[in-house]
């Protein structure tokens, strides 16, 4: 979808005219991207096929801890309930 409109808050520009900022922490190289993308979509076939391996760590007014990307899978995949360990 190409976009071709301006607000006065927001312009539309082409990617390649982007630069990485040298100084955020959290730039990543392609590889990097490629490879955290691909572990997604991994886990996304785990979980649709085998299940849930390891339980979502919650606190105990259940806020989840670790397991936010495996929670929304299950979600996806509708699942009625979900294996947790609250701690």
């Amino acid at each position: 979808m190409l976009y071709r409109s301006k607000t006065k808050y927001f312009k539309i520009i082409a990617p390649y005219r982007l630069k990485k900022n040298p100084e955020s922490l959290s730039v990543w190289t392609e590889k990097e991207l490629h490879d955290f993308f691909r572990g997604k979509i991994n886990l996304y076939k785990n979980v649709k096929e085998d299940g849930l391996k390891q339980p979502i760590i919650i606190n105990k007014e259940g806020r989840i801890l670790d397991g936010n990307h495996r929670f929304m899978m299950l979600k996806h995949l509708g699942h009625e309930t979900v294996l947790v360990r609250r701690i």
